[in-house]
């Protein structure tokens, strides 16, 4: 397990919505790994006469070992997708400040664009939409 594995897990372990399983148990657990090399060892060392009880006590391992590896893609995927909404939220609130913005720029022109006040509301229009449209452009590519 690398340094990048571990800081995963305790950031895991960290979040407040995160439950911990071994807590609510009342007797001690082996980690994943160490059971793992425990029926690794059994399946080599009992003795049977047919080896099927050998065959599926190393089948075991394998299987634990295969369903340890896509828990931990599944967690790390997990991960992934709480960071990526977490961005995509503060995206979503800087985009919308934004909006207010550019929308409390263009209510300053409702009288010229529908017509209640006397300047010259074509070329007015075109001119304030033009300015609207190049906000929007600076807002969408803006650095975050």
């Amino acid at each position: 397990m690398t340094d990048k594995d571990k800081d995963l897990i305790d950031k895991l372990i960290a979040q407040e919505n995160f439950v911990n399983v071994k807590a609510e148990q009342s007797y001690p657990r082996s980690s994943t790994e160490t059971l793992i090399s425990a029926l690794r060892i059994l399946s080599k060392e009992i003795q049977s006469d047919d080896g099927v009880a050998n065959a599926a006590i190393a089948e075991a391992a394998d299987k634990l070992e295969e369903l340890d590896e896509k828990v931990w893609d599944l967690t790390v995927t997990g991960q992934n997708l709480i960071d990526q909404a977490k961005h995509s939220n503060k995206e979503i609130r800087r985009l919308t400040e934004k909006l207010k913005e550019i929308k409390e720029y263009a209510d300053q022109f409702c009288g010229c664009i529908c017509g209640e006040t006397d300047c010259e509301a074509e070329d007015c229009w075109s001119y304030h939409m033009a300015e609207i449209v190049f906000m929007c452009i600076d807002t969408l590519g803006d650095d975050k």
